[in-house]
């Protein structure tokens, strides 16, 4: 799990994460693979989730891993690989 390893996901740890304020309807639109996975985000291959969704959907989730990801607290741990995770989906 993301995090301190005291076993918390980072959406459990994170007070500002934006998967678990995601409504339901967002979610089915949208869902984050890392949360529905459970695992931490680096680790999750986004690019076939990405790759599916045109328009609003794309945009959403640039935005949502560019703003949100840097400014979170417990991905400061695991910078490097959170870097290459946003480049890889902005790349997308």
């Amino acid at each position: 799990m993301c995090g301190n390893g005291n076993g918390k996901a980072c959406w459990e740890i994170n007070p500002s994460c934006q998967a678990k304020k995601l409504t339901k309807t967002e979610i089915q639109r949208n869902p984050c693979e890392a949360y529905e996975q459970k695992t931490d985000c680096w680790k999750v291959d986004w690019d076939p989730q990405l790759k599916s969704i045109q328009g609003p959907g794309k945009s959403f989730w640039e935005g949502f891993y560019n703003i949100g990801c840097p400014n979170c607290p417990v991905c400061e741990q695991h910078q490097e690989q959170v870097r290459e995770m946003i480049d890889n989906i902005n790349a997308v």
